[in-house]
């Protein structure tokens, strides 16, 4: 389970992506998006952070770069989950009772 930071949203996994695999790799958004499989604005808005990973793009990212689609979607999963606790929209859950276990 991994903990996710209070005071401040994780690095999107499209910066991760761009920073740690596309860059370094000297391919252009357009080069890799032609290797993926997909357009070059889906990977671009996934770079840009208004797009998430989806699980078809995990299993993409999975294939070309040795990892595991797993990893992308945790990323994921932990960028979105922090905004549904901590971000301007967060839910409020403050009012929400615990459900009691009957015995039996």
């Amino acid at each position: 389970m991994t903990r996710l930071p209070k005071y401040r949203r994780p690095t999107h996994p499209g910066e991760f992506l761009y920073l740690d695999w596309i860059e370094p790799m000297g391919l252009s958004v357009s080069k890799a998006a032609e290797r993926l499989g997909i357009s070059r604005p889906r990977l671009s808005e996934i770079v840009n952070g208004r797009r998430g990973i989806s699980p078809d793009t995990a299993a993409r990212l999975s294939k070309f770069l040795g990892t595991s689609a797993d990893v992308w979607m945790g990323l994921q999963s932990d960028y979105d989950l922090w905004g549904a606790l901590y971000g301007p929209d967060a839910t409020d859950v403050t009012a929400i009772e615990p459900a009691e276990r009957s015995a039996g």
